[in-house]
């Protein structure tokens, strides 16, 4: 068993538009890593945060622990 991870409430803010995703996790590491995985591939669960990403670019969002 991992005691290392980390979890909690984090944020996606969106630098172009100051729009925010905001979700909770049991590993924050694992989660903001998928969270960019799947952006990059174009796949990303929630569409207005891919939409967003492929509007403004991946180095517009900014993870933040909330």
């Amino acid at each position: 068993m991992n005691t290392n991870k980390k979890s909690g409430v984090y944020q996606i803010i969106n630098k172009a538009d100051g729009n925010k995703y905001i979700g909770s996790t049991v590993d924050l590491e694992r989660r903001c890593h998928r969270h960019l995985l799947d952006l990059k591939k174009g796949r990303h669960e929630n569409k207005k945060l891919q939409k967003a990403c492929d509007e403004h670019g991946q180095e517009c969002f900014v993870h933040a622990r909330i």
